[in-house]
């Protein structure tokens, strides 16, 4: 193997995440774009978009700990994916009146308060997940940076966005939605509850979490 074709796996290897959350964000947005069009197709097209959008997520923290190519950037640029997919489809679910603007309101307001408090803590070594976690506390670990409960509200998001996808694509159709209708509601408020537990400890860890670096 000449040194080129080395240096070029070698990078390949140590961006694969980032890579697939570049991916993962343009899943997001064509899924976004073709389920607001009214077409029953592209509805239809979206859907698998959205899933494939969503395993990515589970893709790249996945790629980045195999490959052993963590990093604060990778990290922050998972929890930006996240973000993207979270106030963007959110909104265009709300405007597509399957779910009430109350949903993307406190979504919203609650990441843009975790995510300042992430950032300054980053600034000070801290992370939002990983062996510099800001989550000091036993419980703030559990509910927000343990991989149980992150495996825990990564599923409740899988079920409710793609509930709510399958459901615009059947309205477009005319088909019955009744029961996916309950499903997706069901899923996308068990979601909205799960993401406000999970920023309740950010909230209550912040001073300690931004007061000093992590010792070396």
């Amino acid at each position: 193997m000449s040194t080129l074709t080395w240096t070029f796996a070698t990078a390949l290897q140590r961006h694969v995440a980032n890579l697939i959350t570049a991916v993962r964000v343009v899943c997001l947005f064509l899924a976004a774009a073709f389920a607001v069009t009214g077409n029953a197709l592209l509805a239809w097209v979206a859907v698998p978009l959205a899933f494939a959008a969503l395993v990515m997520d589970w893709l790249d923290g996945y790629a980045a700990r195999r490959l052993g190519c963590e990093s604060e950037i990778g990290g922050l640029l998972d929890i930006v994916g996240d973000r993207i997919a979270e106030n963007v489809w959110w909104v265009v679910f709300a405007w597509l009146h399957l779910i009430p603007l109350w949903v993307p309101l406190v979504v919203l307001s609650r990441g843009f308060v975790t995510d300042a408090i992430r950032s300054y803590a980053l600034s000070r070594g801290r992370t939002a997940f990983g062996e510099t976690t800001m989550m000091q506390s036993q419980i703030g670990y559990a509910l927000v940076a343990s991989r149980t409960s992150r495996a825990i509200y990564g599923i409740a998001k899988v079920i409710a966005f793609n509930s709510l996808f399958v459901l615009n694509a059947a309205q477009q159709m005319a088909s019955p939605i009744f029961v996916i209708e309950i499903a997706a509601l069901t899923a996308t408020y068990l979601t909205v509850v799960l993401c406000v537990i999970r920023g309740i400890p950010v909230l209550c860890e912040a001073y300690g979490a931004t007061d000093n670096k992590p010792s070396e």
